[in-house]
């Protein structure tokens, strides 16, 4: 395996470190890209607070290394929100963490604004969409561990008319005038109903009644949920921040030890007998903040099916050894 670092760090800074015809300038950053053997990677950690701007990490492997992987860890690259959650989807909450939100159930159809055109795509609360077309590939291609669900999207934005008495907010604002002898409906409503408090009444009876507005399934997209047992995260993983921050203080890290993380920073490895042997797994610890979401893990033949049906819309990593199991002491 070869890791290359790519990192944006602000164009002063770099001057420190980098030549001017290393790299590239992107919005007043040097963005620059070295292994970690560079004798320069330890000195890009040792910068000021703020001049690193971001990173991101390329790892290439060999035919070989691709070969003998047991698991493939899935990273999406197209994300995209509001997250379902923001959109309607109905979800149970009642054995969710209080800290981190692990454990949260999808429990109705997923319920989404818009799905980006791509193959496959995911929000970032984690749940993932893929075309109708790649569904119908992976239903085709037998694997197992995961079920495909439809998806539904909001009906387009509410324009009225809008019926007072059919949203919480409008009843209220009604109550209000037939109170003060202001008849319902009349041209001194709809004057009164401008001021004040009885405005953002109003307005908020607007938003209601967006939010009710029906949804309807979209033919074109599929949700994968996955259904099999979760999987154990290997100790020897590494989470935190960036190459030079672990995350000491556990900023990004669940008190409950549900969340690893803000990222992984090196291959995902798991624990061998946590694995059912089905084609997709999620892991039963998290990573990411303050959404956290299970990490996704192929077996060599979906890994394979999706590189060919995806394109672009995905990597697909080898993942680090498949270990004898390691108690990690967490549980939702």
């Amino acid at each position: 395996m070869r890791e290359v670092f790519e990192f944006r760090i602000e164009a002063e800074a770099a001057r420190l470190l980098f030549r001017p015809d290393e790299g590239r300038i992107e919005a007043g950053a040097r963005v620059v890209a070295i292994a970690a053997s560079d004798p320069r990677f330890a000195r890009v950690g040792a910068l000021a607070p703020g001049a690193l701007r971001g990173w991101t990490v390329r790892r290439t492997f060999t035919d070989a290394e691709r070969a003998a992987a047991e698991i493939f860890h899935l990273e999406i690259r197209r994300r995209f929100g509001p997250s379902g959650g923001a959109c309607g989807t109905a979800y149970d909450a009642a054995r969710a963490c209080p800290l981190c939100g692990a454990g949260r159930r999808q429990i109705g159809t997923l319920v989404l604004r818009h799905v980006p055109d791509a193959p496959i795509a995911q929000t970032f609360a984690g749940e993932i969409v893929v075309s109708a077309a790649l569904a119908e590939r992976l239903v085709a291609g037998r694997f197992t561990g995961f079920e495909m669900k439809p998806v539904a999207r909001r009906a387009p934005d509410y324009r009225g008319p809008l019926r007072l008495e059919s949203v919480p907010s409008g009843r209220r604002l009604l109550d209000r005038a037939r109170a003060l002898g202001i008849a319902p409906h009349s041209y001194e409503f709809m004057l009164w109903s401008q001021i004040g408090e009885r405005c953002d009444l109003a307005r908020a009876a607007w938003e209601e009644a967006s939010r009710e507005r029906p949804t309807i399934e979209d033919s074109r997209f599929r949700q994968i949920v996955p259904t099999s047992r979760p999987v154990e995260v290997h100790a020897s993983t590494r989470f935190g921040v960036s190459p030079f921050d672990l995350d000491e203080e556990g900023r990004h890290r669940c008190d409950r030890g549900h969340a690893l993380g803000l990222r992984a920073l090196s291959p995902i490895a798991i624990e061998r007998d946590s694995h059912d042997g089905s084609d997709l797994v999620a892991t039963r610890r998290f990573a990411g903040w303050p959404e956290p979401t299970p990490l996704i893990l192929l077996s060599p033949r979906l890994a394979d099916a999706l590189r060919t049906t995806a394109g672009k819309g995905c990597t697909t990593v080898p993942g680090a050894d498949v270990h004898p199991a390691h108690s990690t002491g967490a549980s939702v």
